[in-house]
């Protein structure tokens, strides 16, 4: 990664190049003026390995600083990535876990919009029972009921007077049954429960007009309406 020393050997003949001024004293010999521009070139050798060593050191540390950086922003890059694909999965599988759960919700609440249909069938049938048969007693076992029985010829008071008792016997326990189907009706009225997540996925849908826990049955009528069961 480095660069080798860029040597420059000095010879006796360069160094009035590079030194214009320099010159050896008259009195000298040629022996004796040759010594001092070896001297001369040697101290400048040195002096130039010198400059290239810490010129070449310097230029090894600016390539492994800038090694390290590009290095250190790879790694950046890459963690980045990762934190972006660890997001996008996650998105997803949160995503897929709502999906399932407004599925699983919508398969519970209709699932239990058939179970109080089916209520509510029996306890409605029941419910016009008795009030059938009140309304039958009240019609044709009353007063007037009576005097119209009595045209006929075989009409007797007394078993006449025995019926109505057993037929009010049974009126006040019809009268008993219309409270508690009343109540068990208005029950099937009570939202459905459903989870956190399925509350979550359809709190958009119920912006829209839809009623998560209160969905409207088959009839188009909301459940959480309020039926007026005074007949």
């Amino acid at each position: 990664m480095g660069v080798e020393p860029a040597w420059l050997p000095f010879r006796m003949t360069s160094l009035p190049t590079f030194l214009p001024g320099f010159t050896t004293p008259a009195s000298l010999d040629e022996t004796s003026r040759r010594k001092v521009v070896a001297e001369g070139s040697r101290l400048i050798n040195e002096g130039m390995q010198i400059f290239n060593s810490t010129l070449d050191e310097n230029f090894r540390e600016v390539r492994l600083s800038h090694f390290k950086a590009e290095e250190i922003e790879r790694k950046f890059i890459c963690f980045q990535n990762e934190v972006a694909e660890r997001e996008r999965r996650q998105a997803e599988s949160h995503s897929r876990a709502l999906i399932r759960a407004d599925r699983k919700g919508r398969r519970t609440i209709a699932a239990e919009l058939a179970r109080r249909a089916t209520l509510f069938d029996a306890e409605f049938r029941s419910f016009k029972y008795a009030q059938d048969y009140l309304g039958d007693f009240r019609e044709c076992r009353g007063s007037v009921g009576t005097l119209w029985n009595s045209q006929n010829a075989d009409f007797s008071f007394l078993s006449e007077v025995a019926e109505m008792s057993g037929l009010i016997d049974g009126c006040a326990q019809g009268e008993s049954m219309v409270p508690p189907i009343e109540g068990r009706i208005r029950e099937l009225w009570e939202p459905i429960e459903v989870s956190e997540d399925t509350t979550e996925v359809g709190a958009d849908a119920a912006d829209e007009g839809g009623e998560v826990d209160q969905p409207a049955d088959s009839f188009r009528v909301s459940m959480s309406g309020y039926l007026d069961l005074d007949l």
